[in-house]
């Protein structure tokens, strides 16, 4: 008997009816008031709060207490004025003595085929308008369906609407059956029977469940499977088998795995992009819930400009998760958004205890929840689920399977032997939607941010989490040694290793981060290739990483080790810093003339000679070795490295016919070696050519197709090369309006790809044709002084620009003032030539009396 039904003197309740009769007579009762008379009588033995009836009746929005006074004194005009007792300031009481035990007050009727047991009414569902009707359509066609997904994403909230839209198109409608807080299996069918009112007198309860459901259309929900698999299952496939006009929908953290069950994965809620205005955040579920959750205990809450990014945060810190984000805006009235970003660095703690009354007592708190996800592993699916707490992000198959077995072949409850039973307990907490897999082919695989973190609680409580990331560290690192060993035997090209591995590189930040503290050794190896493949990625943070492993460098190191490290370090200083390119190749080379390792030392030549070039030195013993080399067999790697020296070395000494040659023998090596990215390097040198030679419409045109092609990439250190080539040709040409368009995209890039005294040579031409000639006069000296810093001198097209910008400020403003406004310039900061590149600073004024003068040394 259910604890509100019964008789009460002349009052008769039959809440699963949802039936009030007075005298033997139903009376007409709203929704509301009846919920508020059931929760009075469930509670008689006690008082009842005003915010307790709030919660149950209006399912936790936000309404005045006026509403609740408005019920009780309807109740008390239909049941008499002593039956509810107010307790001023405190709340209400059901005063009503219950009947002795009968037939009315034992057990309420059974609901018929025509009164089934909706859900209560719930809360508006928000950030969910595909999945309810995707859920509809598939409801359409199926007669038997698992809405699957990981607790606290918002099944059963899906489902109870979808079913209450639903329940109107079904001849008897629909049923919900709540099976959380079954704690054993033989409960499974009397509940559902109950649910539904079928009588259950026979030696086989299923069979009479069945057998009073087979004449039935109907629409039944099943809430929360996941702890009885095996009991659920065998009840939907006999409802299934012997019931056809019942559609069943259950809601599970993992399918039933039947042959009929069509199975639907519930996602968390879209996130709004980093970045977003508050219109287009609002459009991303995530969002949308978060605010008008906020709004409902804080009617003061907007979403504005100055609030959308820490509102943007919130919502990808716990990954769209429709709990966490209840949880999460229920703290908003206490601690703000710029309070509630800095506390979720804990989210299991910041997120206790927050949630709603009328939430499931498993949702109240996230950590609740997931130790009831993690209650139903086995030990195995345990241990596996903890150690995926070393990965940062998401991890491939192979990292997975390289992380997660025991070493030394521990055995046991909890162990795994090897990869195979590594993949047989992935593929069960991918069942159980404690991990995600991705669409991807092949899929990635991850925690969310909040299960991590609770899985990082256990991995510390079972004294593994030292041990795992050592291990993490070592497979991350190995995986990319592998890469950079297959890319130079060309068994792997460079933008197939960029794609596989890019995912990975939390995974490599997390590793370096490990390494630099407990094994230098792996942080040497691992830097030198990520730099070689994401370093127009991600410049500023290897130029860090480099910073970080210098120390560690020493003699008594291993050669090869010592060599790749040089030799990396090497390429990334090539164009910024000489002298110092110049050494760690000197290093590499020597290094490697030791080893058996003719690619990279060939490789460590051209980077010698390379910086040689452009330091006025004599290459004609490095391009002799270099040419010494057969490299007819060798990969393409190796044949494009031979013939970019060579370019790059001919173009330096002015012989642009001989740079281009090379270059043109080198395009379909790096097409060859997959390699888009050396492939646009190339193209950037060609336009270098194109300027050299004078063929500004040439390199223009070129320039803009490929600014198009890389804008939109992630190739961020070529796109600064490409707008910083762009504008330099338009300058050249005159063509001042276009160039500041480009140079409004460019300059940004400038700072952080250490391009700022390149594109302080042509924004001196740039100030000098716009009648700003000190402007130029000090943007040429900031150039001299980085040059010499750098112990390098400009290259052709810097060279000329400056030629030219000097002869024009020079002539307009006088050798004195000119020279004098240089040597100022000397001491110029970065954030200074954009001002004096554009013409923004207090002095560009000053220039205007000489404006005539440049128009007419112009003309």
């Amino acid at each position: 008997m259910n604890a509100s039904a019964g008789t009460f003197g002349r009052i008769e309740i039959r809440p699963a009816t949802r039936q009030l009769l007075v005298e033997g007579k139903p009376v007409a009762v709203g929704a509301r008031a009846f919920d508020v008379l059931v929760a009075l009588v469930e509670r008689r033995e006690r008082l009842v709060t005003k915010q307790e009836l709030l919660d149950v009746a209006w399912s936790g929005a936000a309404v005045e207490e006026n509403n609740l006074a408005v019920q009780i004194s309807t109740l008390r005009k239909l049941l008499g004025q002593d039956l509810i007792v107010t307790v001023p300031g405190r709340g209400y009481r059901f005063a009503a003595p219950q009947a002795a035990a009968g037939p009315a007050a034992d057990a309420a009727p059974a609901p018929g085929p025509d009164a089934p047991r909706l859900p209560r009414a719930v809360l508006p569902i928000y950030g969910r308008g595909e999945e309810l009707e995707q859920l509809a359509a598939v409801l359409a066609g199926h007669r038997f369906v698992t809405l699957a997904g990981l607790g606290g994403v918002g099944k059963s909230h899906l489902a109870q609407h979808v079913l209450r839209r639903q329940a109107p198109r079904h001849e008897h409608g629909a049923a919900w059956v709540e099976l959380a807080q079954l704690s054993a299996r033989e409960l499974v069918i009397g509940t559902v029977a109950a649910a539904v009112g079928a009588p259950l007198g026979g030696v086989d309860p299923l069979a009479d469940l069945v057998a009073a459901l087979r004449g039935r259309e109907l629409l039944l929900g099943l809430d929360n499977a996941e702890h009885l698999l095996d009991e659920v299952g065998r009840v939907a496939e006999a409802v299934v088998a012997g019931a056809p006009r019942v559609t069943l929908l259950v809601t599970s953290q993992a399918p039933l795995r039947l042959a009929q069950e069509r199975v639907m994965r519930l996602a968390p809620l879209s996130l709004p992009p980093p970045g977003a205005t508050p219109d287009e955040a609002m459009r991303h579920g995530a969002m949308e819930l978060f605010v008008r959750r906020a709004q409902e205990t804080d009617l003061r809450f907007e979403l504005h400009a100055q609030n959308v990014a820490a509102a943007v945060e919130v919502c990808r810190r716990v990954d769209g998760l429709p709990l966490a984000l209840e949880l999460a805006a229920a703290r908003t009235p206490l601690l703000r958004l710029a309070g509630l970003t800095a506390l979720l660095s804990d989210p299991l703690r910041l997120l206790a205890a927050a949630g709603k009354r009328s939430l499931d007592p498993r949702h109240r708190a996230l950590r609740i929840t997931l130790e009831w996800s993690h209650g139903l592993l086995c030990a195995r699916e345990k241990t596996a689920f903890r150690r995926l707490a070393a990965f940062v992000g998401s991890c491939s198959i192979e990292l997975a399977c390289e992380v997660l077995p025991d070493v030394g072949g521990r055995a046991g409850e909890g162990a795994i032997a090897d990869r195979w039973a590594a993949l047989d307990a992935l593929n069960e907490l991918v069942e159980r939607s404690l991990v995600e897999a991705d669409g991807n082919d092949p899929p990635r695989y991850r925690l969310l941010e909040t299960s991590r973190a609770f899985a990082l609680e256990r991995l510390a409580e079972a004294g593994e989490a030292d041990a795992l990331r050592a291990r993490h560290a070592r497979a991350v690192a190995a995986a990319f040694v592998r890469a950079d060993e297959a890319i130079t035997a060309g068994a792997l090209s460079r933008d197939q290793a960029v794609e596989s591995l890019w995912p990975e590189i939390d995974n490599a930040r997390a590793a370096l981060a490990w390494s630099l503290g407990h094994d230098p050794s792996l942080a040497l190896a691992l830097v030198p290739v990520v730099d070689d493949l994401f370093k127009s990625i991600i410049f500023a943070e290897v130029r860090r990483m480099w910073e970080a492993t210098l120390p560690l460098l020493h003699d008594g190191l291993p050669p090869g080790l010592r060599a790749r490290w040089a030799l990396g370090y090497a390429h990334f200083w090539s164009n910024r810093d000489l002298a110092l390119a110049l050494n760690w190749t000197d290093l590499a080379v020597a290094l490697y003339d030791g080893l058996d390792d003719p690619p990279r030392l060939l490789r460590a030549l051209y980077l010698r000679a390379g910086a040689k070039a452009r330091s006025g030195l004599d290459t004609a013993g490095d391009l002799a070795r270099i040419r010494a080399i057969d490299c007819s067999r060798a990969p393409p790697g190796v044949r494009f490295n031979q013939q970019f020296a060579e370019a790059v070395v001919a173009a330096l000494q002015g012989d642009f016919d001989a740079a281009i040659v090379h270059y043109e023998r080198a395009r379909p090596l790096a097409a060859q070696m997959g390699d888009r990215e050396r492939h646009d390097v190339l193209l950037l040198n060609l336009i270098d050519m194109e300027m050299a030679m004078g063929r500004l419409d040439d390199a223009i045109r070129h320039g803009e197709e490929l600014v198009a092609r890389l804008r939109g990439s992630r190739f961020l250190e070529l796109m600064a090369i490409a707008l910083h080539n762009l504008a330099a040709a338009f300058i050249a040409r005159g063509s001042l309006a276009q160039a500041r368009k480009v140079i409004a995209q460019g300059l940004s890039l400038a700072t952080d790809h250490s391009l700022t005294a390149e594109w302080a040579d042509h924004l001196a031409l740039l100030a000098v044709q716009e009648g700003r000639p000190r402007d130029a006069a000090r943007l040429l000296g900031y150039g001299d002084a980085r040059y010499e810093e750098r112990g390098s001198t400009r290259t052709t097209n810097e060279a000329a620009a400056a030629a030219r910008a000097e002869s024009l400020a020079r002539a307009a403003c006088g050798d004195a003032a000119f020279e004098a406004e240089r040597r100022r310039g000397r001491g110029a900061t970065e954030p200074e030539v954009p001002v004096l590149g554009l013409g923004l600073g207090l002095g560009s004024g000053e220039d205007d009396a000489g404006s005539g003068e440049i128009a007419r040394i112009l003309k």
